[in-house]
């Protein structure tokens, strides 16, 4: 007997299988688990009554013609968002930094010449997309605010004489906030994320001024006069070593912070590849939350907890993930780097994305030049990686960040072990809420608009 592609796995004791082409998942028995193990040997009229029903109550029974597996679209894609790197310097001296101190291997800021040039290739490369967008990014873009400033309205000139509408993101470290810069964020509608990682001794110790001076004490009443006028604004925590996401959630929520994401620290491509190195204990304390907070979720969805579902949709992944299995919104590509968002550096090279800018090996052409090279960014992950083609998180991944994999693995399409590990653990629980999901359950999250899809911060989506 044949079965479709599926995933078992044990939680808190009890047996659980995933349809992964459906998206389905059910709690089984142990006759179930048996004859899922012993496939494809066992005959059909062996059967129990029990296996049997899960069974067919899941559609795992594969039909002797060979089911049709769904592609993904490997159109080109126009572009319609950039991270603009409007300086390549920065005042931190973050113990992590992907960007070798936020030059990314050349330091300096962008001249106004080439910043016009990347929106008027922006607008060029979008077709008949009607809104743009444009990340400002470094380094510490508040560096050279003159130009942001600039930008910002020769965009809005271009954009109303081309029929399309801008809109802007800043992501800083907060240091260089004055009345005057978030008064012009706020008049502008540029939405500000925030790199911060959390507690005094956190942050003093792995984001301090490149003079070796701790950065919390400055930096902190900046963001707490920031979320004044943007209270929803995004903190980005970058996970090092043994540090905890949950507590560094906490510290951010102390802050003011609403919205919080956390990433594991990246290597850094400029370093040479055997000085490179996975942050196992990070992604090793991520899955332990993983399985918390599958718990704090369910939790929440009994007792219709309306304000810690939105924190948790605000604080985390898997509320988004939920809305994804249980509406069977299938992801083919992990972001949307190469396809509908680049990285454009100081002099106007074009990059997969923000996180490759001064990257030979991933520069895909200039705006000067106009067409980039991102043909092969266009098949999805799904389809062409080995180790991504059976995986049964692959549906909720997307086949992962390309940076990760080249900072762990030295290719891009091979994936980090840490980044599919905490991936795997995120689908297996996803998998395991919605089991326990009565009707009354999704239709409360269907009303309520807590199901609906959480952007990640950093990277745009495909």
């Amino acid at each position: 007997m044949n079965f479709k592609a599926h995933h078992k796995f044990v939680h808190r004791g009890k047996r659980y299988v995933l349809n992964i082409e459906d998206m389905a998942a059910s709690m089984i028995g142990d006759d179930t688990w048996r004859v899922l193990q012993a496939a494809p040997s066992f005959a059909f009229p062996r059967l129990s009554q029990e296996a049997g029903r899960d069974l067919r109550r899941l559609d795992l029974i594969a039909s002797e013609n060979k089911e049709a597996v769904e592609s993904a679209n490997t159109t080109s894609t126009p572009i319609r968002n950039i991270a603009l790197f409007i300086t390549q310097n920065c005042n931190l001296a973050c113990t992590y930094c992907y960007g070798k101190e936020g030059g990314y291997g050349s330091s300096g800021h962008m001249n106004s010449a080439t910043a016009r040039k990347a929106i008027d290739w922006l607008i060029k490369q979008s077709g008949d997309i009607k809104t743009l967008g444009v990340a400002f990014f470094g380094g510490e873009p508040l560096l050279n605010f003159s130009l942001m400033k600039k930008v910002v309205e020769y965009a809005r000139q271009r954009g109303a004489e081309s029929n399309k509408d801008f809109e802007f993101s800043i992501t800083t470290n907060g240091s260089l906030l004055t009345d005057e810069k978030i008064a012009f964020l706020n008049e502008n509608k540029i939405n500000p994320i925030v790199s911060f990682d959390g507690s005094k001794d956190v942050q003093d110790a792995q984001r301090p001024f490149k003079g070796g001076q701790g950065s919390y004490d400055v930096i902190e009443p900046k963001i707490r006069k920031l979320l004044e006028t943007f209270p929803n604004a995004t903190a980005r925590g970058t996970l090092k070593g043994a540090t905890k996401p949950k507590e560094v959630t906490v510290a951010l929520n102390n802050i003011g912070f609403r919205s919080t994401h956390m990433t594991i620290a990246s290597p850094s491509l400029f370093d040479a590849p055997d000085k490179r190195m996975e942050e196992e204990c990070g992604s090793r304390s991520m899955t332990t939350d993983l399985d918390l907070g599958a718990e704090d979720l369910l939790v929440s969805i009994k007792s219709r907890d309306a304000d810690r579902l939105s924190w948790l949709k605000e604080n985390g992944d898997l509320v988004s993930r939920l809305t994804a299995f249980v509406n069977k919104e299938k992801k083919y590509f992990g972001c949307g780097a190469g396809r509908a968002y680049v990285g454009v550096d100081n002099t106007g090279g074009v990059f997969l994305c923000a996180r490759f800018v001064g990257t030979k090996e991933y520069k895909l052409g200039n705006v000067f030049e106009g067409q980039p090279s991102r043909e092969k960014y266009m098949n999805s992950p799904i389809r062409t990686v080995e180790e991504c083609k059976n995986c049964f998180a692959r549906y909720i991944c997307g086949g992962g960040c390309y940076h990760e994999n080249v900072g762990a693995s030295g290719a891009a399409d091979k994936p980090s072990v840490s980044y599919c590990r905490i991936m795997r653990r995120s689908v297996e629980m996803v998998a395991y809420a919605a089991c326990q999901l009565t009707d009354g359950d999704r239709k409360y999250l269907s009303q309520s608009g807590i199901v609906r899809s959480r952007s990640c911060p950093f990277d745009f989506p495909a």
